[in-house]
């Protein structure tokens, strides 16, 4: 579905949101569970598009409900992988691929294999896509964390420095050494012009984005994360219904 111009979020996909930018090429932001490549290909096609149309895969952090679709949609399409230096191991001659972020095994959703890593970037660089995508090096939740923004249409996409959790926004899980790191990072985002919120987890914001954004940099809290979601063990229950389940 398109909600902004050249703004497309797909549907039928696992794990987070994720958007296709459209314009003569193509570029997606984040891939979600691994199994995510068809329904992203199909959706290409629906829109009169081709998959080698596919120039830019970008990976906001290495977390596997956001590239585990990441490696396989890059072999079928030749697209590049893109992610910020943080999250990425430089393997030699063999070049740079994502570091896992656990080990886990014998699971359909996370990769098989190590995604390799075309275009290491970061902060401050613009991509050519949309009339400039800046990287926002963002960490706290992975070392590598990225947000990107898009410049002509004031569009941030935060990744999962930002959630979504409905009735109002809300901080990712960080341990407790990286929250003065994710504190800066949510100021950074926060100092934005941020007309459009385009959340990996949650429903879009379509306009004046920049208000609750700024609401929840403002409002540091006291208690740990795991003692928030103790509190309220619904909507962790909520949350991840959603991230498993096909929308």
């Amino acid at each position: 579905m398109e909600f902004i111009p050249g703004v497309h979020r797909l549907e039928r996909v696992r794990g987070c949101n994720i958007y296709l930018l459209v314009e003569r090429e193509l570029a997606v932001i984040d891939t979600g569970w691994r199994g995510n490549t068809k329904a992203i290909l199909g959706y290409i096609q629906s829109i009169g598009r081709q998959p080698q149309e596919l120039k830019w895969i970008f990976i906001t952090h290495n977390h596997p409900d956001h590239a585990g679709s990441a490696s396989e949609l890059q072999a079928l399409t030749g697209a590049l992988v893109v992610a910020h230096s943080g999250d990425v191991h430089r393997n030699g001659e063999n070049g740079s691929i994502l570091l896992p972020p656990m080990r886990v095994h014998r699971s359909r959703l996370f990769p098989k294999a190590s995604t390799k890593v075309d275009l290491v970037v970061e902060d401050g660089e613009l991509l050519p896509c949309l009339g400039g995508l800046r990287v926002i090096h963002t960490p706290g939740h992975t070392p590598g964390s990225i947000a990107l923004y898009l410049l002509e249409k004031k569009a941030l996409f935060p990744g999962d420095v930002i959630l979504n959790g409905g009735h109002r926004l809300h901080r990712p899980l960080v341990h407790l050494e990286e929250r003065d790191r994710y504190e800066t990072s949510l100021q950074k985002l926060a100092a934005l012009p941020v007309e459009v919120c385009c959340f990996a987890h949650g429903e879009p914001l379509r306009e004046r984005a920049w208000v609750p954004i700024k609401e929840l940099a403002g409002h540091i809290p006291t208690s740990a994360r795991w003692q928030r979601v103790v509190r309220n063990p619904r909507r962790l229950v909520q949350f991840f219904c959603r991230m498993f389940s096909r929308r």
